[in-house]
């Protein structure tokens, strides 16, 4: 359920995006494709830079275990992180 929400919220969010948030269409077209790695770089970059979507998106990657070492805590970090930026 946790990904369904996860993808739903990402296309509704790549309709409405400015060109400029290409470093967030680039991490999600490497998530889809299982390339990790780049998700999680490109997502890191743009979290670092304040996207809600982005932090958001780490977590549930750490809350998983998606290219890296599953870990609750690093899930929650970044989950309570975006929370304090405005997401519900």
């Amino acid at each position: 359920m946790k990904y369904l929400t996860l993808h739903v919220t990402i296309l509704l969010l790549l309709a409405t995006m400015p060109a400029s948030a290409q470093g967030f269409d680039k991490g999600f077209a490497a998530y889809m494709i299982g390339d990790y790695a780049t998700a999680l770089t490109e997502w890191r970059r743009r979290a670092e830079l304040g996207s809600v979507t982005a932090q958001a998106n780490l977590g549930n990657m750490y809350e998983v275990g998606a290219g890296v070492a599953q870990s609750n805590i690093l899930a929650h970090q970044w989950y309570n992180l975006a929370a304090s930026n405005g997401d519900e």
